[in-house]
């Protein structure tokens, strides 16, 4: 399909970085091909045609892969928006309505979001999103002595150095994976960050229940 024509800023803002997710995220009964783009939009596609159903614009990069979720009876389409190392953009888990991708809520993280966000049912009822951020509590990586910092605690590259994405060090661009690890009914939250730490946390407080350093990006 040839997607809507928009004004490129550079290289650098061309092509998908995004996972694309296949879903029936506006309940019309047929598939649509859900993804983020570099140049800063965010579409959602017919799956069969192709078409252009509709699209929305972020403020940044949109590297996140989207996860779909029912809430209420509306369907939710949540991606991550931000960058890591330079503090731009929108740095929110947001939730668009698959019907139509208008904003139903941010959640602000003072941070980007490039993984996928993790949906789950707690055993007390709560659905929970999590996004190596979570709107109820959340957990520090860093500082990292490796890694430079702004005013803000976030990473950013020194003026002498080019950008990669093992320089942000304290940084996660992992998926957080939910799981109930010791058959009790309290589920933890597995997450990586790129200065090799390997933390699981307990889902509904966000204290550490195991921690260990890899020493290699996760």
């Amino acid at each position: 399909t040839n997607l809507p024509k928009h004004m490129f800023i550079s290289g650098t803002k061309r092509g998908i970085v995004s996972s694309p997710l296949v879903f029936d995220v506006d309940c019309d009964g047929r598939l649509e091909i859900v993804f983020g783009t570099r140049s800063s939009r965010f579409f959602c596609l017919d799956a069969l045609s192709g078409e252009v159903k509709w699209f929305t614009k972020l403020r940044y990069d949109c590297d996140s892969p989207p996860s779909f979720a029912m809430s209420e009876g509306k369907p939710l389409i949540l991606i991550g928006g931000g960058e890591h190392t330079g503090g731009a953009g929108d740095n929110a888990l947001i939730a668009l309505d698959g019907r139509n991708g208008q904003t139903v809520w941010r959640a602000e993280t003072n941070g980007g979001i490039d993984g996928a966000a993790t949906i789950v049912k707690l055993p007390g009822g709560r659905e929970v999103a999590y996004a190596c951020t979570s709107r109820y509590w959340t957990h520090k990586f860093g500082p990292t002595p490796q890694c430079d910092h702004n005013h803000n605690n976030q990473c950013q590259v020194s003026t002498d150095q080019n950008y990669f994405t093992e320089y942000a060090r304290c940084r996660s661009y992992s998926t957080p994976l939910l799981a109930d690890l010791h058959n009790d009914g309290q589920m933890k939250v597995i997450v990586g960050s790129n200065n090799g730490k390997l933390v699981i946390l307990d889902a509904e407080t966000g204290e550490i229940d195991y921690e260990e350093n890899v020493d290699q990006m996760v």
